[in-house]
C-alpha cells in the first residue's frame, strides 16, 4: 500500500505509539486526508470528532467538539463520547484538529462553553476530587 504518511505514523506522532485499531491499513487509507472529521454537515446540531478506528463496517469515532442550535431539541453526543457510525449512516468532511477541538457550546451559561483542551482538563478535575473522596 505504500509508505505511512507522517501524520500517521507512530515514530512522528507519539500519541499514535500505543494505538490500537481493528484493521490498521484500513485506518491509516481512512485518515490519509486528516483523522478530524466533521459529522454529519449541515446538520441541525453540529458535532465534531477524531477517527479512533475504521474497518469495512463503519468507523469508530471519540467526539471533541459539539455546537448545539440552542432553540432546537435533539440528541446531541457528549464530548469524549465514543460512538461507532456505519458507512451506510455516515457523511462527513475531513477538517484540521483546530476546528475539530475548537469551542463547544451545549448551553446558554459559561460552564456550557468550552474547547476540548478545558474539557479535558476540568474531566481531570472531578477525577482527582474522586480519587480524593475515595481515599478519605
Amino acid at each position: 500500500m505504500g509508505k505511512t504518511p507522517t501524520h500517521l505514523d507512530p515514530e512522528h506522532r507519539p500519541e499514535l505509539k500505543d494505538r490500537t485499531c481493528m484493521n490498521w491499513g484500513y485506518w491509516t487509507q481512512i485518515c490519509q486526508e486528516s483523522r478530524w472529521i466533521q459529522l454529519h454537515p449541515g446538520d441541525t446540531h453540529s458535532k465534531w470528532g477524531e477517527i479512533i478506528d475504521a474497518w469495512e463496517a463503519g468507523i469508530k469515532v471519540k467526539i471533541t467538539r459539539v455546537v448545539r442550535q440552542l432553540s432546537c431539541g435533539g440528541y446531541t453526543p457528549e464530548l469524549g463520547q465514543v460512538i461507532f457510525y456505519p458507512w451506510a449512516k455516515l457523511s462527513y468532511a475531513y477538517c484540521t484538529q483546530s476546528e475539530s477541538e475548537g469551542r463547544s457550546v451545549w448551553g446558554y451559561g459559561n460552564k456550557e462553553r468550552c474547547t476540548w483542551e478545558q474539557h479535558v482538563y476540568w474531566q481531570s478535575l472531578e477525577e482527582d476530587e474522586l480519587s480524593e473522596a475515595d481515599e478519605v
